[in-house]
């Protein structure tokens, strides 16, 4: 009995590496199309000046397909050890999850590069934080943060884009954080009851285009250079939510033109949070069921 118990386990292995196998090879070869034919890389490295000469569409579209590139790119440079670890009969961490389905950035860190996610958890934030119930928690956690961000800042080099990416990442974790805490004080508890259910998720997706802005900001620093992540954040950001914010109508200068722009980023921003919230909440399900399966079997 056990002797088949073995070998079916290893019938399922080599089933599960050829599955790998082959969709390594599918992101590969997608990659290397993606490659020949959007030539996002050679766009990002013109002059800025050349390159502030996109309109605000091919500035938002240049920037995302930059960031699914590096998210194909780190499936490959995650899956393939991977594959030879689990071909030695190891248990390799999951790779990086898709990029276009999260928009909490504490998410991002804990879900894309998961071995220095625990790195940095156990041995900086968790000693410089110390224990959640001590008197001054709130305080340390900021110091383990800063603690975090100047360790990756020193990590990957001190550069300007690099600056203003952990900085722009800081701030999204703090606005996470206050959310937090305001959403467990009683003047929040009327609104959810207020509200209901399918009212406080269209808040919450809402307000967390807050959150999502600056982590989305802050990797179009970190996959290019400083002057470029700042025509991006100028173009897509400051010169839209600016426009707006003076409530002026002047055709000749192209304000109707940012309007539509912003309200657009602003829909667009709150159906993307709505599916991550979704997907959120399906993934939890999903693992907590396969945790109850685990325990019943084992």
């Amino acid at each position: 009995m056990a002797e088949i118990e073995n070998g079916s386990a290893k019938c399922i292995n080599c089933r599960v590496l050829l599955i790998r196998l082959v969709r390594i090879v599918a992101w590969f070869l997608a990659f290397e199309i993606i490659l020949h034919f959007i030539h996002v890389h050679a766009v990002l490295a013109i002059s800025p000046a050349l390159f502030n000469t996109l309109n605000e569409y091919e500035l938002a579209s240049i920037s995302y397909v930059n960031g699914k590139l590096f998210y194909i790119k780190y499936l490959l440079i995650f899956g393939i050890p991977s594959w030879f670890a689990l071909a030695d009969g190891m248990k390799p961490p999951a790779g990086p999850v898709c990029i276009s389905r999260i928009s909490k950035y504490s998410q991002m860190w804990r879900s894309f590069d998961r071995g220095l996610y625990i790195f940095l958890k156990k041995q900086l934030y968790m000693p410089v934080s110390g224990d959640p119930s001590s008197k001054y928690f709130s305080l340390r956690r900021f110091a383990a943060l800063g603690t975090v961000f100047l360790f990756v800042l020193a990590w990957h080099g001190i550069s300007s884009n690099y600056f203003y990416w952990v900085l722009l990442n800081s701030l999204e974790i703090s606005i996470e954080w206050f959310g937090v805490s305001v959403s467990k004080t009683a003047f929040y508890s009327k609104i959810r009851n207020f509200l209901g259910p399918r009212g406080e998720r269209r808040l919450i997706a809402f307000l967390m285009i807050t959150t999502a802005v600056p982590g989305i900001f802050g990797v179009f620093f970190f996959l290019s250079r400083k002057e470029i992540g700042i025509i991006i954040f100028k173009r897509l950001f400051i010169n839209l939510v600016g426009t707006v914010m003076q409530f002026t109508l002047n055709l000749p200068n192209r304000s109707l033109y940012y309007y539509a722009i912003f309200a657009h980023f602003i829909v667009l921003g709150y159906c993307f949070n709505h599916v991550c919230l979704e997907l959120e909440k399906y993934y939890t399900v999903k693992q907590v069921s396969g945790d109850e399966v685990k325990r019943k079997i084992l």
